[in-house]
């Protein structure tokens, strides 16, 4: 297995049909930064992300499933760029001018004649490039940080390593076929019925046909169509839906599938509390909890993504202010510190192994000298597995205040 530092990039430019992906391979190095940027590992497959955004309306939970994580691309940070100049007026981005003379925003790949224009949007010399570093949704108030990336990535060995590497493998090609489904119903059911449905007054679009807005808008078109549309019609959305929902299964097997290897890779020696091995995500819980007392204790968290499917938010407690609760990004020293106290399968795990729950907690506070360790893994749909570190500000994360409820209550 191959491993690779190329920059893999998925997402449409908000905006901007005729938008270019980057080159992996143009890259530019300048001894002088060192950008907080991912390690990747390629497991060679093919296929492309799709986009959407699930919202659990009940929990106030977002999975937002637009890609864009990028790994191993050289970045700016803001001690990296000098003056402020102004706010793009079209995506809002802080304005900085850069070593180069051109104006750039913290985040930015570094290199490549990349820039920004006074709108905001990302260029080179060629024209506008497909933007990996768009703002955060807004209203988030805490967001997740990038660390720095890790010094090396592992090529696996054992029997449990490659295993779980041929998963991946296995993940990638089944979600590649839910997704030429996908594609083959739109093409043979419903391109056929665009026409007829627009003329009568239905809007078509790849991101919301089947969804179950659009089924109330042509439930209330119904009595308007003639019979064999409306048949047709009805059957196509169905499909379609059923498709999409597919797709989106799979792509959670897939980042699943990209969480267990890199535990196993990282952490041999690791116990594995909780997982989503073979189950849907639960909604308020970690993807992946391992405990390596190997060395130095650690506590490592896994956020789980496949294909186009980035970081979510969450309502959780402020550690800082005990008044309403805040939107967090996961992987935020926020939401990790909610979740350590709130979710329930971590707890349940714990309480069962005593032993475990007291490694656990003082590794948590670092009584013993342990560290807890946070990462984004994405899976991209061609096989790509990203790794991000995400920092755990002390005075955000508040270790010393974390307690897992136990048997007899939190202690």
């Amino acid at each position: 297995m191959e491993l690779t530092t190329g920059q893999v990039l998925t997402e449409t430019a908000l905006g901007d049909e005729h938008a270019r992906p980057l080159d992996p391979t143009a890259t530019t190095a300048d001894s002088s930064l060192t950008p907080a940027a991912s390690s990747t590992l390629d497991t060679t497959a093919g296929d492309s992300a799709t986009t959407g955004t699930a919202v659990d309306q009940n929990t106030g939970e977002h999975d937002n499933q637009d890609s864009g994580d990028t790994d191993g691309v050289e970045r700016y940070r803001a001690e990296d760029l000098g003056a402020f100049v102004a706010h793009g007026t079209a995506t809002n981005h802080a304005l900085y001018e850069g070593p180069d003379g051109r104006w750039h925003a913290v985040g930015d790949a570094v290199g490549q004649g990349l820039h920004r224009e006074g709108t905001g949007r990302l260029r080179d010399a060629r024209g506008y490039v497909t933007d990996d570093n768009k703002l955060p949704p807004k209203g988030i108030d805490a967001h997740a940080e990038r660390g720095q990336s890790l010094d090396q990535m592992p090529a696996p060995t054992s029997p449990d390593q490659l295993a779980d590497l041929e998963a991946v493998r296995a993940a990638t090609l089944a979600r590649a076929e839910k997704q030429d489904t996908k594609n083959e119903i739109w093409d043979n059911q419903v391109k056929p019925l665009i026409d007829s449905l627009e003329q009568a007054g239905l809007t078509i679009d790849r991101n919301t046909f089947g969804s179950a807005n659009f089924k109330d808008e042509l439930r209330e078109a119904v009595p308007n169509l003639p019979r064999n549309l409306r048949n047709a019609a009805v059957t196509a959305a169905a499909d379609y839906a059923q498709a999409s929902q597919a797709l989106v299964d799979a792509s959670e097997t897939l980042g699943v599938a990209g969480g267990r290897f890199i535990g196993s890779l990282l952490h041999p020696d690791g116990q594995t509390i909780t997982s989503s091995d073979g189950t849907r995500g639960v909604k308020g819980t970690f993807d992946r909890t391992i405990y390596d007392g190997s060395a130095t204790p650690m506590l490592i968290i896994i956020e789980e993504k496949g294909a186009g499917s980035t970081l979510g938010v969450s309502k959780v407690d402020d550690p800082n202010n005990s008044g309403p609760k805040i939107i967090a990004q996961q992987c935020s020293p926020e939401y990790v510190h909610h979740l350590l106290q709130n979710d329930d399968s971590l707890a349940a795990a714990l309480q069962a192994d005593p032993q475990l729950y007291y490694n656990v907690q003082s590794t948590i506070e670092g009584s013993n000298g342990g560290a807890v360790k946070c990462l984004l893994v994405h899976t991209s749909a061609d096989g790509t597995v990203n790794v991000v570190p995400h920092l755990l500000d002390p005075g955000r994360f508040r270790r010393d205040t974390i307690r897992i409820p136990s048997d007899e209550g939190t202690q």
